[in-house]
C-alpha cells in the first residue's frame, strides 16, 4: 500500500513537471523565430482595451461588477461593428470619428483639416503626415479606417430606394454547448422542488443567440434575440432603427438606444473603459445618442430620440423612454424596490419574480453650442425620471447603512452644465451636474500636449456623497458618480523611438461609507505601461500596477472581536511579447504575476503563463490555439489574461486556484457570403474536485464547452 502511494507520488510529480517544461518550452521557443512585419490586429487592439478595464475592476469595492462589465461589452460590440464596417477616410465626418474613443480633440481636428486640404488620401500610409498621430495611434486607426474614393458626402436627400439596394446586411447565428452538467441542471425529485422550487434551473444549459444587422450611409437597422443557459426560452429581444444625417436631422433612433453627455454625470449608458484609456478618450463621452446593439439587458433606454441640426453650431436632442425593469421588491404584494436586477438572468422561479416588475419612464435633452472654429463647446443637459414603484434601498443594519445616502422615491431629475476648451497645446473639459436635491457632482480634465509625443493629464472630480443619478457613470474609482473625491495624473509619453510609456497615478477619498467600509476611506493606484518594440518584427510590453484601498479588518483582541479599516493592497506585474513569425503564423506569450498584501501582514499570490499560436489564410480562414497554466492562493488573486473569441464574444478570462486551459478558435468562410466559427475550451483543475458554488456546482475537475457561430453578411 505504502509503495503503490509513493508511485502514484511520484507519477503525479513527473506530469506536474513535464507540465510546467512544455508552458515554458511554448513561453520561449519562439524568441528567435522573427521575419515579418508587425501590425496591430483587431484582436491586440481588444486585449489593451479591455484589459486595464478588467484589472480595475477586479478590486472595486461595489455590487454590480455585472452591469459595470455588460456595459463595458456595449461599448466593446459598437467598436466591432465600426472594425467590420469601417469608415471611409476620404468622408469621415467629425460624427464618425467621436466613435473612436483613443482620439483626442486635436487630433480629430487634425484629421479633417488634413482631408480637407489633401483629400482624397491614396493610403492609410499618409496619416503619417499628420503630426500630431503617434505611431500606436495610427496603427488603431487603421482598424477602423480605410482610404477609399472620394464620393460626394454632402448628399443629404434620403432616397428609398437606395437604402436598400446599397445596404449591407449581417445575420449572426450563436449556440453554445457545454460538456457538463452544473447543479442546477441536475434532476430532483418533485417534492424537493416542491418545497425549494429555486433549487433547479428551469431552462435547458443551452445559450442561443440571433442578431440581424443592415447597415447603411443614412440607415441602421438591428434586432437581437437572446436566451441564456438555463431559460426557458428567448426571453430578451432588442431592435432599433436609427436613421442619420438627412437633411437637418443628424440622428432619429426608434427602439433601443444609449445615451452619453458632457462626462456622464446625469447620463452614460455607453459605458467606458479603463484609467489608460481615459488618457485619451476622456472628451469622447459627450456622444449624445447611439444605438444599443449588443446583448446587453440592462441599462440601455426603449422608445425615441433626435438630434437635430438647427444651425451650423447649434444642436438640440430630445429623448423619450419607457420600460420595465427587473427589480427585487420588498415582499411579493410590495410597492417598494430595494434592489434593481441588471444581470438578465431569469433562470429560477425566484429570478422569473423579479422579471420586469417596475416600469420606468424617461425624458430629457440636450442644448449644445459650438464655436466657429471648434475651439469652445457648452452643453446644457436636462432628465426627469419616474419609476412605478418606490426605491427603499436597505440600510436598517450596521453592514447595510452605506446605502443611506443611495437613491430612494420613484421621482429623480438631473441637470448639468458641460464645457470644453481646446488649443493647439491645451484641452480644458468637464461638466458640473446637480440633482433634484441640489446636492451636487463635478468632474474637471486638463490635459497638455506640448507635441505629439507627450501627453500630460489632470483629472480632479468631487462627487457628493448624497448627489444620485440612476442613469450617471463617470471616471472614477465607484460605479457611479457618488461618494467621491479624487485627483489623476497622468502621462502618455513617445517621446523615444520605438517605446510608448503610459503612467498614471491616482488618489481618492471616499467621505461616506461604502461596501465593507464602515467608514470614510482612502485609497491610490499607481500604473506604468512600457511598450518597445525593437524592431518592426516584435513587440514587448511590460505592465506594472498597485492599487491600495482601505477596506474592514476584523481581528481579535483579549478575546475581543475589533473591527477598524485598514490598507488592502493589490500589485500586478505582467510581460507580454508579440511577434509574427511568417506571413500566416504569429505567436504571443504572456506571463503574470499577482501579490495580494493584507492587513495580517499575509500575502495571496498567483502567477499565469500563457501562449498563444495564431494562423491567418490568404482566403479569410484563421485558427487561433492557446495553452494558459495558472496557480493562484485563491479567488482573490485571480489572474487575468485575453483569450480569443468568437464574434462579437470577447474572451478576457479570469483564472483561480490551479489548473490548465486549452482552447482553439476557427473560423472559416464556408462560401461567398457564409462563414463558421467556432470555439472549443477545455480547463482543468488540479487542487479542486469541484468547481463553482451553488446551482452553478460542477462535479469533476474538467470543464469543456464548445461555442458554434454562424454568420451570413449579404
Amino acid at each position: 500500500m505504502i509503495s503503490q502511494k509513493l508511485h502514484d507520488r511520484f507519477l503525479s510529480g513527473i506530469k506536474q513537471g513535464m507540465r510546467h517544461l512544455f508552458v515554458a518550452v511554448l513561453f520561449f521557443v519562439h524568441f528567435g523565430c522573427l521575419s515579418a512585419q508587425n501590425q496591430l490586429s483587431w484582436e491586440q487592439f481588444l486585449e489593451q482595451l479591455t484589459l486595464d478595464y478588467n484589472e480595475n475592476l477586479n478590486y472595486q469595492d461595489t455590487e454590480d461588477n455585472n452591469d459595470i462589465a455588460e456595459e463595458r461589452n456595449d461599448l466593446i460590440e459598437e467598436l466591432q461593428l465600426i472594425h467590420d464596417n469601417p469608415y471611409n477616410i476620404n468622408t469621415i465626418t467629425e460624427e464618425q470619428l467621436n466613435t473612436l474613443p483613443f482620439l483626442d480633440e486635436n487630433q480629430k481636428k487634425d484629421i479633417l483639416a488634413y482631408i480637407e486640404k489633401n483629400s482624397p488620401m491614396k493610403s492609410l500610409g499618409e496619416l503619417m503626415l499628420i503630426r500630431s498621430l503617434d505611431l500606436q495611434t495610427r496603427l488603431k486607426l487603421m482598424l477602423f479606417c480605410f482610404a477609399g474614393e472620394n464620393q460626394n458626402n454632402d448628399d443629404k436627400n434620403l432616397q428609398l430606394d437606395k437604402l436598400w439596394r446599397y445596404a449591407k446586411q449581417e445575420v449572426v447565428m450563436r449556440t453554445d454547448i457545454p460538456f457538463y452538467t452544473k447543479a442546477g441542471y441536475r434532476n430532483i425529485s418533485d417534492s424537493v422542488l416542491l418545497k425549494n422550487p429555486n433549487k433547479q434551473y428551469q431552462g435547458d444549459k443551452m445559450y442561443r443567440s440571433l442578431r440581424y444587422i443592415l447597415s447603411n450611409k443614412h440607415l441602421d437597422v438591428g434586432v437581437q434575440v437572446e436566451k441564456d443557459a438555463g431559460e426557458k426560452d428567448f426571453d430578451y429581444m432588442s431592435f432599433f432603427v436609427y436613421l442619420k444625417d438627412v437633411g437637418k436631422i443628424q440622428k432619429v433612433i426608434l427602439g433601443d438606444y444609449n445615451l452619453s453627455f458632457g462626462q456622464g454625470l446625469v447620463v452614460n449608458t455607453s459605458g467606458g473603459f479603463g484609467k489608460i484609456m481615459t488618457l485619451s478618450s476622456m472628451h469622447n463621452m459627450d456622444k449624445g445618442i447611439s444605438k444599443h446593439s449588443s446583448m446587453s439587458e440592462s441599462s440601455f433606454f426603449r422608445g425615441a430620440a433626435t438630434t437635430l441640426a438647427l444651425s451650423e453650431r447649434f444642436n438640440v436632442t430630445a429623448f423619450t423612454s419607457f420600460r420595465y425593469l427587473d427589480a427585487t421588491l420588498l415582499n411579493d404584494s410590495s410597492d417598494i424596490i430595494t434592489t434593481f436586477k441588471t444581470d438578465g438572468m431569469h433562470r429560477t422561479h425566484s429570478e422569473i419574480q423579479k422579471k420586469q416588475d417596475v416600469s420606468n419612464f424617461v425624458v430629457g435633452g440636450n442644448i449644445r453650442w459650438e464655436s466657429r472654429k471648434g475651439k469652445f463647446r457648452v452643453g446644457l443637459t436636462g432628465l426627469f425620471s419616474h419609476l412605478s414603484k418606490s426605491l427603499q434601498p436597505k440600510c436598517d443594519t450596521p453592514a447595510s447603512l452605506y446605502r443611506y445616502y443611495n437613491p430612494r422615491g420613484s421621482d429623480f431629475s438631473n441637470y448639468s452644465l458641460n464645457y470644453l476648451f481646446t488649443d493647439r497645446l491645451l484641452t480644458f473639459s468637464g461638466e458640473t451636474a446637480f440633482d433634484n436635491k441640489n446636492s451636487f457632482a463635478t468632474i474637471n480634465k486638463l490635459q497638455f500636449k506640448p507635441n505629439s509625443y507627450n501627453t500630460l493629464t489632470l483629472i480632479q472630480r468631487t462627487y457628493s456623497a448624497k448627489y444620485h443619478s440612476l442613469f450617471g457613470k463617470s471616471f472614477g474609482e465607484n460605479s457611479s458618480p457618488q461618494n467621491e473625491s479624487g485627483v489623476f495624473v497622468g502621462w502618455d509619453s513617445e517621446i523615444v523611438a520605438n517605446l510608448k510609456i503610459e503612467t498614471y497615478a491616482d488618489f481618492f477619498y471616499f467621505p461616506y461609507l461604502k461596501y465593507q467600509v464602515s467608514d470614510k476611506s482612502y485609497g491610490y493606484e499607481g500604473h506604468c505601461q512600457m511598450m518597445f518594440s525593437p524592431n518592426q518584427k516584435s513587440t514587448w510590453t511590460l505592465r506594472y500596477n498597485i492599487k491600495s484601498k482601505q477596506k474592514n479588518y476584523t481581528f481579535e483582541l483579549d478575546d475581543e472581536e475589533i473591527t477598524q479599516l485598514a490598507f488592502y493592497t493589490n500589485q500586478n506585474i505582467r510581460l507580454q511579447y508579440d511577434a509574427t513569425i511568417t506571413p500566416h503564423f504569429s505567436i504571443k506569450s504572456t506571463a503574470s504575476l499577482v501579490f495580494n498584501h493584507l492587513p495580517s501582514n499575509t500575502s495571496d499570490k498567483g502567477y499565469l503563463i500563457s501562449t498563444t499560436l495564431k494562423y491567418t489564410g490568404d482566403k479569410k480562414e484563421r485558427a487561433t490555439i492557446t495553452l494558459t497554466h495558472f496557480n493562484t492562493d485563491n479567488y482573490n488573486a485571480r489572474v487575468y489574461a485575453y483569450e480569443s473569441g468568437l464574434l462579437y464574444s470577447y474572451g478576457m478570462m479570469s483564472y483561480f486556484y490551479n489548473g490548465v486551459r486549452l482552447s482553439a478558435n476557427i473560423s472559416k468562410p464556408l462560401c461567398k457570403i457564409l462563414a463558421l466559427n467556432g470555439k472549443i475550451g477545455w480547463t482543468r483543475y488540479f487542487n479542486r474536485d469541484v468547481i463553482g458554488t451553488g446551482l452553478e456546482e460542477i462535479n469533476g475537475q474538467d470543464k469543456i464547452d464548445l461555442q458554434i457561430q454562424l454568420r451570413c453578411v449579404f
